[in-house]
């Protein structure tokens, strides 16, 4: 078996390594004329630069190994020293109690706890954008001085209209609260990562760990090819394209089946990065480059007839195969949310068995060779929602029994993504011919053949 990796940046380097190791054939094709990517180090009047600030600390094991294995030693522990510079003045971060309370004088540092309290009382219902997720974990007049201008000027759009999930990637749970503890009564055994204040640095630079990568692929046989775009399509004159994108374009839809038409507002990187590409599809289509049709999978379910082909994630993610887990080895499912404006007051999900998507691939095919269509966009689901306690006690109906948990609402989470499925009909002439009675019972099968397996 041979693989090929597309871009030679941090992941598509790590990824090429780690399938070295196992004696897998790889060859990696990289567009530009190095590698690593935006954690490149180059040489510049004589000196060695970073083009970013990168620091790598890790709590996961299997990383630290990972980054370690390839630099062979050849790195420092360095002390960390980050400061934000604001009306002249150099504030240390992580914050230091008596540095901010000088930097920002006693009167608006009162403001700032005071409009922290506020937020804390009353704090905004929805945080799904990054000015109200900063808001409610650090009061408007912090999230005015250090986080706005910034962070604005770092994705070039509003922070109304920044998701949320770009705040709580990097913060995770910290807080004011968080920041002035750690000040103040500073822990022994735990601390924030926000909060590292040492971090391993390659000798040579962050890049180095890259070169390094690189280096040892090369050893154990891999290939590495720069300045090397990937131009299959155009090389085999093919111009037909069918795109796997995700109802997570949409965002936020309560109470109405989405239909083609929807209006697209993804509150996620992940859709955020389908939509992208659709919008590159649908310009290239227009200009008469290619024909495309964008297939939009509500929630993939289920396992293939022969239980080949199944959900299997790790760590696992998905509602179905969590349930069916949970059932099987006596751990927790964990419901998020108990209060939606639903039958039952859990969300409400459209699950589209893989066997269907498959029968709607070959469809998008048919249709595009036919030459009788240039771009379209099209939803695939079943058209009828199940909640999660519906998928409990459809599970238990099939012999399963969950063991569950109440949690609180996720941010962003919307109570009911349902799929209007008219266009798939009509189009493609396409229907689902799965239930979820039977998504349920072939994934139960896929999981019950993957245990197998495991003994054997």
């Amino acid at each position: 078996m041979k693989i090929a990796v597309i871009g030679a940046g941090p992941a598509g380097l790590s990824a090429a390594y780690q399938l070295c190791k196992k004696g897998i054939d790889v060859e990696i094709f990289e567009s530009s004329d190095a590698i690593a990517g935006m954690v490149k180090t180059i040489s510049l009047w004589g000196q060695l630069v970073d083009l970013g600030p990168h620091r790598f600390f890790s709590s996961d094991p299997r990383v630290n190994k990972i980054w370690l294995e390839a630099i062979d030693g050849q790195y420092q522990m360095v002390n960390r020293l980050t400061r934000i510079y604001y009306k002249k003045t150099f504030f240390n971060y992580p914050l230091k109690a008596f540095n901010a309370l000088r930097g920002l004088g006693v009167i608006e540092a009162v403001h700032c706890v005071m409009s922290y309290v506020q937020a804390k009382i009353l704090p905004i219902k929805n945080d799904s954008t990054f000015e109200s997720w900063v808001t409610n974990r650090f009061g408007k007049r912090l999230f005015e001085i250090f986080f706005k201008s910034y962070s604005e000027k770092l994705w070039g759009i509003s922070c109304r209209e920044l998701d949320a999930d770009f705040a709580a990637q990097r913060i995770k749970n910290f807080s004011l609260f968080e920041a002035i503890k750690s000040a103040i009564l500073p822990q022994k055994n735990f601390k924030h990562k926000t909060l590292v204040d040492e971090f391993a640095y390659p000798n040579k630079g962050a890049g180095q760990v890259y070169d390094k990568m690189a280096q040892k692929i090369l050893e154990f046989g891999g290939k590495l090819n720069l300045k090397t775009s990937v131009l299959a399509m155009q090389n085999a004159n093919s111009k037909n394209l069918i795109f796997s994108s995700s109802c997570a374009t949409y965002g936020v839809c309560d109470g109405v089946k989405i239909d083609e038409t929807t209006i697209q507002k993804p509150i996620n990187p992940y859709g955020n990065s389908k939509l992208m590409v659709e919008k590159i599809l649908f310009d290239l289509a227009n200009q008469g480059k290619l024909s495309q049709i964008t297939l939009r999978y509500f929630n993939a379910a289920g396992a293939d007839k022969d239980c080949e082909i199944g959900s299997k994630h790790n760590p696992e993610t998905r509602l179905i195969p969590l349930a069916i887990n949970s059932a099987k080895d006596g751990a927790e499912l964990e419901i998020f949310g108990t209060d939606f404006p639903t039958k039952d007051k859990t969300a409400i999900r459209d699950y589209v068995h893989v066997e269907d998507l498959g029968r709607a691939h070959i469809l998008a095919m048919k249709l595009l060779l036919s030459k009788n269509i240039n771009s379209d966009f099209i939803n695939l689901g079943s058209g009828i929602g199940s909640s999660v306690l519906e998928i409990i006690n459809n599970l238990k109906k099939l012999g399963l029994t969950v063991n569950s948990r109440n949690m609180p609402r996720r941010v962003s989470d919307p109570a009911s993504l349902v799929a209007d499925i008219s266009k798939a009909k009509k189009v493609l002439n396409w229907e689902p011919h799965y239930n979820i009675a039977e998504i349920l019972q072939s994934a139960i099968l896929w999981n019950e053949r993957q245990l197998n397996l495991k003994k054997h």
